[in-house]
């Protein structure tokens, strides 16, 4: 255990005890015992050098209170916020880092990084703002990582959001919020630099947005944003400068990564340490700030429905390439007229007035979900009642004989295609026709290659009997092509029947989901 932790925890051989003497004399006191004097004094040396945080004030506060009045109650208090502490080392150790110190070497490429346990190549600048510089890098094991640099002599103010920065972003995971994997400080050419690393993210929303994205691949941004905004924001976290620059993607990507939490709000749990919104104190890029975050004195007012109102922006221009302002802009429908229902959402995102907004991100992603599928009902909807079902009944189908011959005992009669299977049923199965006697249509037969029919011949004929039966036969296919095409006419209505109600029955269960989606909304 860490010596500091150690001595933290000796106050649980320092128990309050009755006192002896004057108006304490039957109270369990430990106030002005020497022992606890002792470790207090060492208690507060320490706890003052460790990482700020709103428990450490709180159990200097108790410790200076002591009076003898609740000793025994507020001992028990320290002793349990202690144990805290003690069980949390990570949390409020200060960060101890191998610090690289070279006063001759600049940030440039090929300047070698230095934390407790890794080692980093710088390869090139990446990225330079008023809030520090980034350069792309190389661990010792040749993976590809980002290292942000910005200088300690920063205000406290800074100082301290960057520490929330480094805090927050190393404690929790999440796909769609940048991960920080190492952090230190550093010496360069005379200036001393906080640094912390990240993996290496190459492109940015603004790049993709200047290339052009495909409309589901918005979509799908547009949700990954929301999915991280929903993280930070479930557990009281505030962005305050979502924009295109601060949301990137790892090569080929669709999965956008929020980063940059230097100015964000951070929940009491999630603070390391406490920063003072001052009321005049700019915390957004101008033109994805909301209205309230515009206003003189609105910072301290400012919510999670300010990252909302920036995800809603950043939908439009996704699809319209342009920042939507408030005298004017581009619909989503008029540049993909397909996509016009993301102009619905878009609307209840971009309210001036934050408490009309579309909000929390469960919502949003709700209503997206509900819109989609809408949109896909309504797409179903029109195929069905404009798809026109083709009738086949007027087939003008028809067989002829292109000549007959004698094979094999029989007259082979050689049609100009093949017959169909239901066809010949029909000929076999004549119920009006002229015949010779002995040749009837149920004698005949099909050849191997469907597209010839056989009359077996019996015992010697002479010409006319040939006649005959040539005759009658020609009169059994002429029959049968009119009954075939009967018969066709009235499959295709009945098919037809029962298309038309399958699809009216469809169109009845889309108009169902549509109406009981939008209900669902509404929750």
């Amino acid at each position: 255990m860490d010596k500091r932790l150690e001595e933290l925890g000796k106050i649980n051989s320092i128990s309050p005890r009755t006192g002896s003497d004057g108006v304490f004399k039957s109270t369990k006191t430990i106030f002005n015992q020497p022992e606890f004097i002792e470790w207090s004094e060492k208690a507060k040396y320490i706890l003052n050098r460790l990482q700020p945080n709103p428990l450490i004030e709180e159990i200097i506060q108790i410790i200076d209170g002591l009076n003898g009045w609740k000793d025994e109650r507020d001992y028990a208090r320290i002793r349990s916020k202690i144990q805290l502490i003690i069980d949390n080392p990570d949390e409020f150790l200060p960060i101890e880092v191998t610090t690289h110190v070279s006063t001759e070497t600049s940030l440039s490429k090929g300047t070698d990084i230095q934390t407790a346990f890794e080692e980093y190549q710088l390869i090139k600048q990446i990225g330079q703002g008023g809030n520090g510089r980034v350069f792309s890098a190389k661990d010792s094991d040749g993976n590809d990582v980002a290292i942000k640099f910005v200088e300690r002599d920063i205000s406290k103010r800074k100082y301290k959001r960057l520490k929330n920065e480094i805090n927050f972003c190393e404690k929790n995971m999440h796909k769609n919020i940048i991960q920080i994997i190492d952090h230190g400080i550093a010496r360069f050419r005379g200036k001393d630099y906080v640094f912390y690393v990240m993996p290496l993210f190459p492109v940015t929303l603004e790049k993709k947005i200047k290339s052009g994205i495909e409309p589901d691949v918005a979509i799908l941004i547009f949700i990954g944003i929301i999915q991280g905004l929903k993280f930070a924001h479930d557990k009281g976290i505030i962005h305050r400068d979502i924009k295109p620059e601060n949301i990137l993607f790892a090569g080929d990507s669709d999965d956008p990564v929020i980063c940059d939490f230097g100015i964000a709000h951070f929940s009491e749990d999630e603070l390391l340490t406490a920063v003072e919104t001052k009321a005049g104190e700019k915390l957004a890029n101008f033109q994805y700030a909301a209205p309230e975050q515009k206003v003189k004195g609105g910072a301290t007012s400012v919510t999670a429905r300010a990252d909302v109102y920036a995800a809603g922006l950043i939908l439009n221009e996704m699809f319209t390439g342009d920042i939507p302002q408030a005298g004017g802009y581009k619909t989503i429908a008029e540049v993909e007229p397909e996509y016009a229902f993301l102009d619905k959402l878009f609307n209840k995102l971009y309210q001036q007035n934050p408490d009309d907004r579309l909000f929390p991100a469960d919502k949003i992603l709700n209503e997206l979900y509900a819109l989609i599928e809408n949109s896909e009902i309504e797409k179903k909807k029109a195929e069905l009642e404009k798809a026109i079902i083709p009738d086949n009944g007027d087939m003008d189908f028809n067989l002829n004989v292109v000549r007959y011959y004698y094979r094999d005992n029989g007259i082979v009669f050689e049609l100009d295609k093949a017959f169909p299977v239901e066809w010949f049923s029909l000929l076999v199965h004549l119920d009006s026709y002229t015949y010779v006697m002995g040749y009837e249509p149920k004698r005949i037969h099909g050849a191997d290659n469907e597209q010839s029919l056989v009359m077996p011949i019996k015992g010697n004929v002479d010409k006319q009997l040939l006649k005959q039966i040539i005759e009658t036969v020609n009169e059994w296919i002429n029959q049968t092509n009119i009954n075939y095409r009967n018969f066709l006419k009235k499959t295709a209505e009945k098919k037809r029947r029962e298309e038309i109600e399958a699809r009216a029955k469809e169109v009845e269960e889309a108009k169902k989901t549509q109406e009981i989606n939008a209900l669902l909304a509404e929750l």
